[in-house]
């Protein structure tokens, strides 16, 4: 019973649409019951919701939702750890690692042959939406899109989880498109308490 009430908590969005799954005309999608996503982010449409949770039979990789556009993707992920192994460190720690991680997980992706000329152009800390992000801009060449991008992830804490928000854009783009995109996301999630990446 208390195995199950741990799953329950972890199957955390609730999706109700009206349209088909690509590009719903109307959408709710909750995230524990607390956080309503928007329809829309930057004017890109919501696409999907997925539960990684079940997805991938590991409860602490949560839900990612999901936003397309021609030019642009976003996504939002709120979840307790990246690696089962980082259970038992603290919120900042994971938050950290997962920060730090960044770069030589895309460097072993460039050498599977994903995407070509990547290099991690800066990383930082970023304020938005009254918390403070951890921030790694990354530039590469996307292999099936033949096209330059820049992949902006955004890593925060969200009520005891880790909230993770990457925005993918046209690299030749305006910035000003993913500093709109992060506000709107970041004003969704409220802040409940001091985030502890402003350590």
């Amino acid at each position: 019973m208390k195995f199950t009430a741990f799953l329950l908590k972890l199957f955390i969005a609730i999706v109700i649409f009206s349209g088909n799954v690509y590009g719903a005309v109307k959408c709710t999608v909750l995230i524990e019951g607390q956080v309503e996503m928007p329809a829309t982010v930057n004017g890109i449409p919501w696409v999907r919701v997925t539960d990684y949770g079940v997805a991938e039979n590991a409860p602490e990789q949560g839900v990612g939702v999901s936003y397309h556009g021609e030019k642009m993707h976003v996504d939002v992920y709120v979840y307790d750890c990246l690696k089962a192994e980082w259970k038992g460190q603290s919120l900042f720690e994971r938050i950290r690692k997962e920060h730090e991680g960044i770069d030589g997980m895309f460097k072993e992706m460039a050498k599977m042959g994903r995407f070509t000329n990547y290099k991690m152009v800066k990383s930082d800390k970023v304020d938005a939406g009254g918390r403070t992000f951890f921030h790694t801009l990354l530039e590469f060449k996307e292999r099936s899109q033949n096209m330059e991008l820049y992949s902006d992830y955004y890593i925060s804490e969200w009520n005891g989880k880790i909230l993770k928000i990457r925005i993918s854009a046209d690299k030749y783009a305006p910035r000003k498109n993913t500093e709109t995109a992060l506000e709107e996301l970041a004003s969704v999630f409220k802040k409940r308490e001091e985030t502890v990446t402003s350590k």
